[in-house]
């Protein structure tokens, strides 16, 4: 086992908004009203959202230009629900944007995007932490590869939902995502009692090279990739199920029937069940 590394994931998203585009611009006009598995929200009402994050994005690493945000964003909770308004007010403001458009804007932003982050450092710190994998600042290429899964996972959202399960699902785009997620794994095991040298072991079934590993060191989970002959507990998790259950659409005892112990008690399997990484 070696310890896990930064993740680059900047020379995807170029390609990986050319498939949303094109995605779209072959829908039908009742396709975009096609309920996902992202809460209520429609095709059309994910592809708003993600017009939304090219905005955000450049408008605040860029151009540093932010939201007015209440006084207290001290709490999970607090900024869950801030976003939450954000996400809403912006769907609500485009009802009178067509999809043509949409297109249009998804394709310019997308390159404004995309030319910023060829220019930022990658071991800077970021302007926005990754609270899911539990910081209070993150580096620069941490922040991009969560954006990175917030891309994947919504385009994900869009074409589950029209019949495509398997376009995102191969290795060079899903092992990013997964990659990214896994990095919450130590904060999401945080409270899990272990003495030092126990390792758990996390698979992802059909891809190659997706095992991590937790291992107990000084009280606390590290999280490492490579190969473990004798981890104590063994998880195997669907392939078609694990970012549904890193992104709240399967949790709990829903997710159960797709993570498989092929080492190990079952009293290791229970932070695994509602792990989450995406803020919500």
């Amino acid at each position: 086992m070696k310890p896990v590394t930064e993740i680059n994931t900047v020379h995807l998203f170029p390609e990986l908004d050319r498939l949303l585009i094109a995605c779209l611009r072959n829908l039908r006009p009742e396709d975009w009203r096609v309920q996902t598995s992202a809460g209520s929200w429609t095709v059309r009402d994910v592809a708003i959202h993600l017009l939304d994050g090219n905005i955000r994005l450049v408008s605040a690493m860029r151009d540093h230009h932010f939201a007015p945000t209440p006084n207290d964003l001290s709490s999970y909770e607090a900024t869950v629900q801030f976003l939450n308004t954000l996400n809403a007010d912006w769907i609500k403001a485009f009802e009178r944007v067509s999809p043509a458009m949409i297109c249009e804007l998804l394709e310019i932003t997308g390159a404004w995007y995309c030319a910023y982050l060829k220019t930022i450092r990658h071991d800077d710190d970021a302007v926005f932490p990754v609270t899911w994998a539990g910081e209070s600042m993150s580096k620069n290429w941490f922040h991009v590869a969560r954006e990175y899964t917030e891309k994947w996972h919504h385009q994900q959202q869009i074409r589950s939902s029209l019949g495509d399960e398997v376009t995102l699902l191969q290795n060079v785009w899903y092992l990013p995502y997964l990659d990214t997620s896994m990095r919450a794994l130590p904060y999401v095991y945080r409270n899990m009692p272990a003495p030092d040298g126990i390792v758990l072991q996390f698979t992802v079934s059909d891809l190659t090279d997706a095992n991590w590993f937790l291992k107990r060191n000084n009280n606390k989970w590290e999280l490492f990739s490579g190969t473990d002959p004798k981890p104590h507990a063994h998880m195997r998790i669907e392939k078609k199920a694990a970012w549904r259950i890193f992104t709240k659409n399967l949790n709990g005892e829903r997710a159960r029937p797709y993570i498989h112990m092929l080492e190990g008690d079952d009293f290791w399997l229970n932070p695994l069940l509602n792990m989450v990484a995406v803020m919500a």
